[in-house]
């Protein structure tokens, strides 16, 4: 049999390790909260996340230069920065923009408004890109300007449309609006660049 003081012994031993475990389980979770803070801080300092919202124009053929905020549309653009060491960064960003001319509101020219030619197309981007910050290269402090080159692949998608007048919407590619359809050899049309 097992005596009082052995009882009252074991009872003690289990209180404690049950204080030491609920203890212990405690002690696990904030450490593990302050690891994931700390860690989350240290990537932190290493990624950035960059939102961007602006106006994009177009200049061309429907679009006089000193005509340039006629129409205006939007731009919208989010990316990521890793910073691979103190110079060299990692960037990744996509851009979603509008693009738009129209010949009845961009030109006063009596041949530019009978031509009545007018397109809209949503453009977007993905960049991969490879940042140099050259001046911490030679400066070993941190400085209030930074100059930088970048280079990378992007792809990009641009579909220009323009409403009939019957009022369907008409993809301007597929009739040849940029003489790729005209069968000339040297036209070297390509879907990539």
């Amino acid at each position: 049999m097992v005596s009082f003081l052995e009882r009252s012994i074991l009872r003690t031993y289990l209180n404690t390790f049950a204080v030491s475990y609920h203890f212990f389980k405690k002690s696990i979770v904030v450490f593990c909260c302050c690891f994931f803070l700390i860690v989350n801080t240290s990537i932190s300092q290493r990624i950035k996340v960059a939102v961007g919202f602006g106006a994009s124009m177009y200049v061309g053929d429907l679009q006089k230069r000193e005509e340039l905020f006629v129409q205006p549309s939007t731009a919208f653009s989010v990316g990521a920065t890793y910073n691979l060491n103190d110079y060299w960064k990692a960037r990744v960003d996509l851009s979603l923009l509008t693009v738009r001319g129209d010949d009845k509101i961009n030109s006063s020219a009596f041949y530019t408004r009978a031509r009545n030619l007018n397109f809209r197309s949503t453009v977007w981007e993905l960049a991969f890109l490879s940042e140099l910050d050259f001046l911490n290269i030679f400066l070993k402090r941190e400085t209030l300007i930074t100059p930088y080159v970048f280079l990378g692949p992007s792809i990009f998608h641009f579909n220009p449309t323009t409403i009939d007048r019957n009022g369907n919407k008409v993809r301007l590619h597929n009739i040849g609006t940029e003489g790729q359809l005209l069968g000339n050899p040297d036209y070297d049309y390509r879907k990539y660049s």
